[in-house]
Protein backbone atom coordinates (compact mmCIF):
# COMPACT_ATOMS: atom_id res chain seq x y z
CA UNK A 1 0.00 0.00 0.00
CA UNK A 2 1.32 3.45 -0.90
CA UNK A 3 0.40 4.75 2.53
CA UNK A 4 3.12 2.58 4.12
CA UNK A 5 5.71 5.16 3.06
CA UNK A 6 3.56 7.82 4.72
CA UNK A 7 3.91 6.03 8.08
CA UNK A 8 7.70 6.07 7.93
CA UNK A 9 7.67 9.73 6.94
CA UNK A 10 5.32 10.53 9.82
CA UNK A 11 7.58 8.81 12.36
CA UNK A 12 10.68 10.47 10.91
CA UNK A 13 9.13 13.95 10.85
CA UNK A 14 7.74 13.65 14.40
CA UNK A 15 10.47 11.52 15.88
CA UNK A 16 10.82 13.58 19.08
CA UNK A 17 7.09 13.32 19.78
CA UNK A 18 6.98 9.55 19.27
CA UNK A 19 10.16 8.91 21.26
CA UNK A 20 8.61 10.94 24.11
CA UNK A 21 5.43 8.84 24.01
CA UNK A 22 7.58 5.70 23.81
CA UNK A 23 9.52 6.70 26.95
CA UNK A 24 6.30 7.67 28.76
CA UNK A 25 4.90 4.20 28.23
CA UNK A 26 8.23 2.53 29.14
CA UNK A 27 8.30 4.43 32.44
CA UNK A 28 4.63 3.63 33.18
CA UNK A 29 5.03 -0.09 32.54
CA UNK A 30 8.33 -0.48 34.36
CA UNK A 31 6.96 1.33 37.43
CA UNK A 32 3.83 -0.87 37.41
CA UNK A 33 5.84 -4.08 37.07
CA UNK A 34 8.75 -3.05 39.31
CA UNK A 35 6.93 -1.42 42.21
CA UNK A 36 4.00 -3.83 42.24
CA UNK A 37 6.35 -6.84 42.22
CA UNK A 38 8.14 -5.38 45.24
CA UNK A 39 4.84 -4.49 46.98
CA UNK A 40 3.43 -8.00 46.46
CA UNK A 41 6.69 -9.55 47.74
CA UNK A 42 6.68 -7.24 50.77
CA UNK A 43 3.04 -7.97 51.67
CA UNK A 44 3.59 -11.73 51.34
CA UNK A 45 6.84 -11.61 53.34
CA UNK A 46 5.24 -9.64 56.18
CA UNK A 47 2.23 -11.98 56.16
CA UNK A 48 4.48 -15.06 56.43
CA UNK A 49 6.55 -13.29 59.08
CA UNK A 50 3.46 -12.65 61.20
CA UNK A 51 2.36 -16.30 60.92
CA UNK A 52 5.75 -17.98 61.37
CA UNK A 53 6.82 -15.78 64.29
CA UNK A 54 3.45 -15.92 66.09
CA UNK A 55 2.33 -12.32 66.05
CA UNK A 56 0.36 -11.44 69.17
CA UNK A 57 -3.42 -11.05 69.10
CA UNK A 58 -3.02 -8.14 71.46
CA UNK A 59 -0.94 -6.64 74.26
CA UNK A 60 -1.62 -5.59 77.82
CA UNK A 61 0.63 -3.48 80.05
CA UNK A 62 0.26 -3.73 83.84
CA UNK A 63 1.38 -1.78 86.86
CA UNK A 64 3.29 -4.75 88.24
CA UNK A 65 4.31 -8.27 87.27
CA UNK A 66 1.69 -11.04 87.36
CA UNK A 67 2.29 -14.02 89.62
CA UNK A 68 2.31 -17.61 88.44
CA UNK A 69 -1.17 -18.43 89.77
CA UNK A 70 -2.76 -15.57 87.82
CA UNK A 71 -0.95 -16.60 84.64
CA UNK A 72 -2.22 -20.15 85.13
CA UNK A 73 -5.80 -18.97 85.65
CA UNK A 74 -5.72 -16.93 82.45
CA UNK A 75 -4.15 -19.86 80.62
CA UNK A 76 -7.07 -22.02 81.74
CA UNK A 77 -9.43 -19.52 80.12
CA UNK A 78 -7.75 -20.21 76.77
CA UNK A 79 -5.37 -17.24 76.54
CA UNK A 80 -1.63 -17.73 76.33
CA UNK A 81 0.43 -14.90 77.84
CA UNK A 82 4.14 -14.20 77.44
CA UNK A 83 6.02 -11.56 79.41
CA UNK A 84 7.70 -9.11 77.02
CA UNK A 85 8.99 -6.59 79.52
CA UNK A 86 11.07 -3.70 78.26
CA UNK A 87 12.98 -0.69 79.52
CA UNK A 88 13.88 2.48 77.61
CA UNK A 89 17.52 3.47 78.06
CA UNK A 90 18.88 6.85 77.05
CA UNK A 91 22.14 6.92 75.12
CA UNK A 92 24.29 9.81 73.94
CA UNK A 93 22.63 12.68 72.04
CA UNK A 94 19.28 11.82 73.65
CA UNK A 95 18.97 8.63 71.62
CA UNK A 96 16.71 6.01 73.17
CA UNK A 97 16.98 2.23 72.91
CA UNK A 98 14.08 0.04 74.04
CA UNK A 99 15.61 -3.18 75.34
CA UNK A 100 13.60 -6.42 75.36
CA UNK A 101 14.44 -9.87 76.60
CA UNK A 102 14.56 -12.57 73.95
CA UNK A 103 11.10 -14.03 73.21
CA UNK A 104 10.20 -17.72 73.23
CA UNK A 105 6.70 -18.24 71.78
CA UNK A 106 4.96 -14.98 70.84
CA UNK A 107 6.46 -12.23 68.64
CA UNK A 108 9.64 -14.23 68.19
CA UNK A 109 12.52 -12.35 66.63
CA UNK A 110 14.13 -12.97 63.24
CA UNK A 111 17.81 -12.28 62.69
CA UNK A 112 18.23 -10.23 59.53
CA UNK A 113 22.03 -10.08 59.57
CA UNK A 114 24.76 -11.44 61.81
CA UNK A 115 24.47 -14.06 64.56
CA UNK A 116 22.16 -14.77 67.50
CA UNK A 117 22.59 -14.16 71.22
CA UNK A 118 25.39 -16.54 72.16
CA UNK A 119 26.93 -14.58 75.03
CA UNK A 120 25.55 -12.66 78.00
CA UNK A 121 26.98 -9.43 76.58
CA UNK A 122 25.61 -9.91 73.06
CA UNK A 123 22.90 -7.56 71.82
CA UNK A 124 20.72 -7.49 68.69
CA UNK A 125 19.67 -4.10 67.27
CA UNK A 126 17.07 -3.13 64.73
CA UNK A 127 18.79 -2.55 61.42
CA UNK A 128 17.57 0.97 60.64
CA UNK A 129 18.57 2.35 64.05
CA UNK A 130 22.04 0.83 63.61
CA UNK A 131 22.46 2.29 60.11
CA UNK A 132 21.29 5.76 61.10
CA UNK A 133 23.76 5.81 63.99
CA UNK A 134 26.59 4.12 62.03
CA UNK A 135 26.67 1.06 64.28
CA UNK A 136 28.06 -2.05 62.62
CA UNK A 137 28.15 -5.70 63.63
CA UNK A 138 30.94 -6.38 66.19
CA UNK A 139 30.86 -2.76 67.38
CA UNK A 140 30.58 -2.01 71.10
CA UNK A 141 27.53 -0.29 72.55
CA UNK A 142 27.27 0.95 76.13
CA UNK A 143 23.85 0.70 77.78
CA UNK A 144 23.15 1.09 81.50
CA UNK A 145 26.87 1.16 82.24
CA UNK A 146 27.41 -2.22 80.54
CA UNK A 147 29.33 -2.67 77.29
CA UNK A 148 27.59 -4.93 74.79
CA UNK A 149 28.81 -6.55 71.60
CA UNK A 150 26.51 -5.95 68.62
CA UNK A 151 26.24 -9.50 67.32
CA UNK A 152 23.62 -8.81 64.64
CA UNK A 153 20.48 -7.06 63.47
CA UNK A 154 16.99 -8.39 64.15
CA UNK A 155 13.31 -7.57 63.79
CA UNK A 156 10.06 -8.78 65.33
CA UNK A 157 6.50 -8.90 63.90
CA UNK A 158 5.13 -6.46 66.50
CA UNK A 159 7.74 -3.81 65.61
CA UNK A 160 7.89 -3.81 61.80
CA UNK A 161 7.48 -0.04 62.07
CA UNK A 162 9.64 1.03 65.00
CA UNK A 163 7.99 3.90 66.86
CA UNK A 164 8.38 4.84 70.51
CA UNK A 165 4.63 5.32 70.96
CA UNK A 166 1.61 3.85 69.23
CA UNK A 167 0.49 7.42 68.58
CA UNK A 168 3.60 8.19 66.51
CA UNK A 169 2.89 8.23 62.78
CA UNK A 170 6.44 8.30 61.43
CA UNK A 171 9.43 6.44 62.91
CA UNK A 172 12.59 8.34 63.86
CA UNK A 173 15.29 5.72 63.38
CA UNK A 174 18.07 8.06 64.44
CA UNK A 175 16.53 8.87 67.82
CA UNK A 176 14.78 5.62 68.69
CA UNK A 177 15.40 1.92 68.16
CA UNK A 178 14.78 -1.48 69.73
CA UNK A 179 17.21 -4.10 70.96
CA UNK A 180 17.14 -7.67 72.28
CA UNK A 181 19.28 -9.33 74.93
CA UNK A 182 19.15 -12.70 76.66
CA UNK A 183 16.70 -13.14 79.55
CA UNK A 184 19.46 -13.48 82.12
CA UNK A 185 21.12 -10.28 80.88
CA UNK A 186 17.82 -8.39 80.97
CA UNK A 187 17.28 -9.43 84.61
CA UNK A 188 20.77 -8.21 85.54
CA UNK A 189 20.17 -4.75 84.06
CA UNK A 190 18.78 -1.93 86.17
CA UNK A 191 15.07 -1.98 85.49
CA UNK A 192 13.80 0.90 87.59
CA UNK A 193 11.52 2.06 84.77
CA UNK A 194 10.51 -1.37 83.54
CA UNK A 195 7.27 -1.72 81.58
CA UNK A 196 5.35 -4.89 82.44
CA UNK A 197 4.07 -5.68 78.97
CA UNK A 198 2.39 -9.01 78.16
CA UNK A 199 1.67 -10.29 74.66
CA UNK A 200 -1.33 -12.60 74.40
CA UNK A 201 -2.71 -15.06 71.87
CA UNK A 202 -5.99 -16.96 71.90
CA UNK A 203 -5.46 -20.72 71.86
CA UNK A 204 -8.57 -21.25 69.75
CA UNK A 205 -8.05 -19.56 66.36
CA UNK A 206 -11.69 -20.12 65.39
CA UNK A 207 -13.12 -17.66 67.93
CA UNK A 208 -14.96 -14.69 66.45
CA UNK A 209 -14.54 -11.14 67.77
CA UNK A 210 -17.50 -11.38 70.16
CA UNK A 211 -16.22 -14.55 71.83
CA UNK A 212 -12.69 -13.14 71.96
CA UNK A 213 -13.97 -10.01 73.70
CA UNK A 214 -15.95 -12.05 76.22
CA UNK A 215 -12.92 -14.20 76.96
CA UNK A 216 -10.61 -11.22 77.33
CA UNK A 217 -13.10 -9.41 79.59
CA UNK A 218 -12.98 -12.42 81.92
CA UNK A 219 -9.18 -12.26 81.90
CA UNK A 220 -9.26 -8.52 82.70
CA UNK A 221 -11.54 -9.17 85.67
CA UNK A 222 -9.04 -11.67 87.04
CA UNK A 223 -6.19 -9.19 86.52
CA UNK A 224 -8.10 -6.28 88.08
CA UNK A 225 -8.49 -8.16 91.35
CA UNK A 226 -4.75 -7.96 92.04
CA UNK A 227 -3.29 -5.50 89.52
CA UNK A 228 -3.84 -2.31 87.58
CA UNK A 229 -4.10 -2.21 83.79
CA UNK A 230 -1.98 0.62 82.37
CA UNK A 231 -2.64 0.03 78.67
CA UNK A 232 -4.26 -2.51 76.41
CA UNK A 233 -4.64 -2.82 72.63
CA UNK A 234 -5.53 -5.37 69.99
CA UNK A 235 -3.15 -6.13 67.13
CA UNK A 236 -5.72 -4.74 64.68
CA UNK A 237 -5.06 -1.33 66.27
CA UNK A 238 -1.28 -1.70 66.34
CA UNK A 239 0.21 0.44 63.57
CA UNK A 240 3.67 -0.98 64.30
CA UNK A 241 2.50 -4.37 63.05
CA UNK A 242 -0.08 -3.40 60.41
CA UNK A 243 0.98 -0.13 58.79
CA UNK A 244 3.59 -1.70 56.50
CA UNK A 245 1.14 -4.00 54.70
CA UNK A 246 -1.50 -1.27 54.53
CA UNK A 247 1.02 1.21 53.12
CA UNK A 248 2.34 -1.22 50.51
CA UNK A 249 -1.19 -2.10 49.33
CA UNK A 250 -2.24 1.57 49.18
CA UNK A 251 0.89 2.60 47.28
CA UNK A 252 0.45 -0.28 44.84
CA UNK A 253 -3.11 0.80 44.02
CA UNK A 254 -2.01 4.43 43.61
CA UNK A 255 0.87 3.44 41.31
CA UNK A 256 -1.45 1.36 39.12
CA UNK A 257 -4.01 4.18 38.91
CA UNK A 258 -1.44 6.89 38.03
CA UNK A 259 0.37 4.73 35.48
CA UNK A 260 -2.88 3.68 33.78
CA UNK A 261 -3.81 7.37 33.46
CA UNK A 262 -0.42 8.01 31.82
CA UNK A 263 -0.97 5.08 29.46
CA UNK A 264 -4.40 6.44 28.48
CA UNK A 265 -2.82 9.86 27.92
CA UNK A 266 -0.15 8.31 25.69
CA UNK A 267 -2.80 6.38 23.78
CA UNK A 268 -4.91 9.47 23.23
CA UNK A 269 -1.98 11.55 21.97
CA UNK A 270 -1.00 8.84 19.50
CA UNK A 271 -4.64 8.63 18.36
CA UNK A 272 -4.72 12.40 17.79
CA UNK A 273 -1.52 12.12 15.73
CA UNK A 274 -3.03 9.34 13.65
CA UNK A 275 -6.22 11.34 13.07
CA UNK A 276 -4.07 14.23 11.87
CA UNK A 277 -2.44 11.83 9.39
CA UNK A 278 -5.87 10.71 8.18
CA UNK A 279 -6.93 14.30 7.57
CA UNK A 280 -3.80 14.91 5.52
CA UNK A 281 -4.28 11.65 3.62
CA UNK A 282 -8.03 12.07 3.08
CA UNK A 283 -7.78 12.32 -0.74
CA UNK A 284 -5.60 9.21 -0.91
CA UNK A 285 -7.98 7.34 1.42
CA UNK A 286 -10.96 8.37 -0.69
CA UNK A 287 -9.16 7.08 -3.80
CA UNK A 288 -8.35 3.78 -2.07
CA UNK A 289 -11.99 3.43 -1.01
CA UNK A 290 -13.01 3.96 -4.62
CA UNK A 291 -10.49 1.28 -5.69
CA UNK A 292 -12.12 -1.29 -3.38
CA UNK A 293 -10.27 -0.97 -0.06
CA UNK A 294 -12.58 -1.16 2.96
CA UNK A 295 -12.71 0.61 6.30
CA UNK A 296 -11.28 -2.37 8.21
CA UNK A 297 -8.12 -2.33 6.09
CA UNK A 298 -7.74 1.40 6.65
CA UNK A 299 -8.06 1.02 10.42
CA UNK A 300 -5.54 -1.84 10.56
CA UNK A 301 -3.13 0.29 8.53
CA UNK A 302 -3.35 3.48 10.60
CA UNK A 303 -3.30 1.67 13.94
CA UNK A 304 0.19 0.29 13.24
CA UNK A 305 2.12 3.22 14.71
CA UNK A 306 0.37 3.22 18.12
CA UNK A 307 0.28 -0.59 18.21
CA UNK A 308 3.99 -1.10 17.61
CA UNK A 309 4.78 1.85 19.88
CA UNK A 310 2.78 0.21 22.68
CA UNK A 311 4.08 -3.33 22.22
CA UNK A 312 7.78 -2.38 22.00
CA UNK A 313 7.66 0.05 24.94
CA UNK A 314 5.68 -2.44 27.06
CA UNK A 315 8.22 -5.23 26.55
CA UNK A 316 11.17 -2.95 27.35
CA UNK A 317 9.34 -1.44 30.34
CA UNK A 318 8.45 -4.89 31.71
CA UNK A 319 12.05 -6.12 31.47
CA UNK A 320 13.42 -2.95 33.12
CA UNK A 321 10.77 -3.19 35.84
CA UNK A 322 11.81 -6.72 36.82
CA UNK A 323 15.58 -6.26 36.57
CA UNK A 324 16.12 -2.68 37.74
CA UNK A 325 13.13 -0.80 39.15
CA UNK A 326 12.02 -3.35 41.75
CA UNK A 327 15.45 -3.11 43.42
CA UNK A 328 15.51 0.69 43.30
CA UNK A 329 11.99 1.23 44.69
CA UNK A 330 12.71 -1.24 47.51
CA UNK A 331 15.33 1.04 49.08
CA UNK A 332 12.93 3.66 50.47
CA UNK A 333 10.43 1.31 52.20
CA UNK A 334 13.27 -0.86 53.56
CA UNK A 335 14.81 2.22 55.17
CA UNK A 336 11.41 3.08 56.70
CA UNK A 337 10.29 -0.35 57.95
CA UNK A 338 12.14 -3.19 59.65
CA UNK A 339 11.60 -5.92 57.08
CA UNK A 340 12.59 -9.52 57.74
CA UNK A 341 14.73 -11.31 55.15
CA UNK A 342 12.86 -10.80 51.88
CA UNK A 343 13.22 -12.36 48.45
CA UNK A 344 11.78 -9.98 45.84
CA UNK A 345 10.07 -12.06 43.17
CA UNK A 346 8.39 -11.07 39.93
CA UNK A 347 4.65 -10.73 40.20
CA UNK A 348 3.41 -12.68 37.18
CA UNK A 349 -0.01 -11.05 37.36
CA UNK A 350 1.41 -7.50 37.38
CA UNK A 351 3.92 -8.39 34.65
CA UNK A 352 1.11 -9.58 32.38
CA UNK A 353 -1.01 -6.56 33.34
CA UNK A 354 1.88 -4.18 32.59
CA UNK A 355 2.48 -5.78 29.19
CA UNK A 356 -1.13 -6.10 28.02
CA UNK A 357 -2.82 -3.00 29.45
CA UNK A 358 -1.04 -0.46 27.17
CA UNK A 359 -1.65 -2.62 24.10
CA UNK A 360 -5.34 -3.14 24.91
CA UNK A 361 -5.93 0.54 25.78
CA UNK A 362 -4.09 1.73 22.66
CA UNK A 363 -5.95 -0.65 20.34
CA UNK A 364 -9.42 0.12 21.76
CA UNK A 365 -8.96 3.90 22.00
CA UNK A 366 -7.34 4.25 18.58
CA UNK A 367 -9.84 1.97 16.88
CA UNK A 368 -12.78 3.94 18.28
CA UNK A 369 -11.37 7.35 17.29
CA UNK A 370 -10.06 6.22 13.90
CA UNK A 371 -13.37 4.49 13.08
CA UNK A 372 -15.22 7.66 13.92
CA UNK A 373 -12.90 9.65 11.67
CA UNK A 374 -13.34 7.25 8.75
CA UNK A 375 -17.15 7.47 8.76
CA UNK A 376 -17.04 10.13 6.03
CA UNK A 377 -18.23 9.26 2.52
CA UNK A 378 -15.78 8.69 -0.36
CA UNK A 379 -16.78 12.02 -1.93
CA UNK A 380 -16.17 13.92 1.32
CA UNK A 381 -12.73 12.33 1.65
CA UNK A 382 -11.82 13.19 -1.96
CA UNK A 383 -12.90 16.81 -1.38
CA UNK A 384 -11.14 16.92 2.04
CA UNK A 385 -14.37 18.16 3.57
CA UNK A 386 -14.63 18.63 7.32
CA UNK A 387 -17.75 18.40 9.41
CA UNK A 388 -19.06 21.75 10.48
CA UNK A 389 -19.32 22.30 14.17
CA UNK A 390 -22.72 22.46 15.77
CA UNK A 391 -24.15 25.92 16.32
CA UNK A 392 -26.10 26.37 19.54
CA UNK A 393 -28.69 29.10 19.76
CA UNK A 394 -28.55 31.19 22.91
CA UNK A 395 -31.75 32.83 24.13
CA UNK A 396 -30.98 36.30 25.49
CA UNK A 397 -34.48 37.72 25.86
CA UNK A 398 -34.43 37.53 29.65
CA UNK A 399 -31.26 39.62 29.99
CA UNK A 400 -30.90 43.38 30.11
CA UNK A 401 -29.64 45.25 27.04
CA UNK A 402 -26.11 45.80 28.38
CA UNK A 403 -25.80 42.13 29.38
CA UNK A 404 -27.08 40.96 25.96
CA UNK A 405 -24.60 43.28 24.24
CA UNK A 406 -21.66 41.88 26.23
CA UNK A 407 -22.70 38.25 25.61
CA UNK A 408 -23.06 38.86 21.84
CA UNK A 409 -19.63 40.43 21.67
CA UNK A 410 -18.13 37.52 23.63
CA UNK A 411 -19.78 34.94 21.34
Amino acid sequence: MKLNKRIFREVKENFNKYIGLFLLNVISVMVIVGYCSFADSAVKTIGDFRDNNNLEDGNITLYKEMDGDLLADIYDLGIRLEAEFYTDYELENNHVVRVFAEREEINTIEIVEGAGLNDSYDILLDQNFAKQNEINISDKLTIDGKTFNVCGFATSPDYVMVTQSLKDVVPNHEQFGIAFVSKSTFQDMSNEKINYSYAYRYMDDTLDEILQKELFDEAKELIADDNYIVDVYKTDNNARANYCQEKMTLNKNMVIMICVVLIILMSYITAVSVISMIEQDSKIIGTLYAMGYNKKEMISHYIRIPFFLAICSSIIGGILGITVVCKIVAKTPMSFFNFPIMDIKMSVGMFVFGLLSPIIIVVILNEVLISKKLLCSVLSLLRSEKKAGKIHQVTLNKFKFITKFKIRNFI
